[in-house]
């Protein structure tokens, strides 16, 4: 008999540990990856989503839409990494102080930003 997947362990705890889901963020909170293999219900919980986004700031493009345009959130992906700002909602790749917080802490960052950030502004 196979071993069980990490989607089907999870899938497992999440029935077994309902509300009290201490061990799903623990995981998660060690591999935010994990956040692609919960269900859609808990990739709509903000906690949820916030411990893996905290350990692995691109694990946001797994998370459910409404939390993907969460200027917050996106906040905390981009701090971790500013690869984040690849994954996020285009809407807030326009955001300039989303985008200096993710070049801040990546500088090749930037080429994800929106373009009109990217452009040469004429100087007063």
């Amino acid at each position: 008999m196979a071993a069980p997947s990490a989607r089907d362990f999870l899938v497992r705890a999440e029935r077994v540990l309902g509300p009290e889901r201490p061990g799903i963020l623990q995981s998660l909170r060690a591999n935010g990856n994990l956040l692609a293999r919960v269900s859609d219900d808990l990739r709509a919980d903000r906690e949820i989503v916030t411990a893996a986004v905290e350990q692995c700031g691109t694990a946001v493009a797994y998370a459910d839409i409404a939390l993907r345009k969460d200027r917050e959130l996106a906040l905390t992906a981009v701090r971790q990494t500013g690869y984040a700002l690849e994954v996020l909602h285009p809407l807030l790749r326009e955001d300039e102080e989303l985008v200096l917080a993710a070049v801040a802490e990546n500088g090749n960052a930037m080429q994800f930003a929106a373009h009109e950030l990217c452009e040469d502004k004429p100087q007063p």
